[in-house]
């Protein structure tokens, strides 16, 4: 059995890039939720960081209904060689927020706590 680290090489790199967080609520100043979650599938906003990781797209906004796309990558798979189980939840997590955030008047805040 190999020991991990020793004879395990590592040849995939993932490099992630965001937008400072205090910025971005800068931008998101005077905007309603549902504002909020256009600008971000139209790409006036960035997509939260961890959406970005993931590869969560915004593909469409309404008012109490938002859909995202994920595409499948190696990296977000679990040793059986499906999309992980976090991931998933990951993905539900933004949507059903999103979505609840569409319903919010400008500074309104929410925070999901249950799935």
């Amino acid at each position: 059995m190999p020991k991990a680290g020793n004879e395990l090489k590592y040849d995939q790199i993932r490099v992630v890039s965001w937008v400072d967080p205090e910025r971005v609520r800068r931008m998101m100043d005077g905007l309603t939720g549902l504002e909020v979650n256009e600008a971000i599938r139209d790409g006036r906003l960035p997509e939260p960081t961890l959406s970005r990781v993931l590869g969560i797209r915004c593909v469409a906004v309404s008012e109490g209904d938002v859909s995202a796309e994920l595409t499948p990558r190696v990296d977000l798979e679990n040793l059986g060689g499906t999309i992980h189980g976090g991931v998933l939840a990951a993905l539900l997590d933004t949507v059903m927020g999103a979505a609840l955030h569409t319903h919010l008047s400008a500074g309104q805040k929410f925070a999901t706590i249950d799935l």
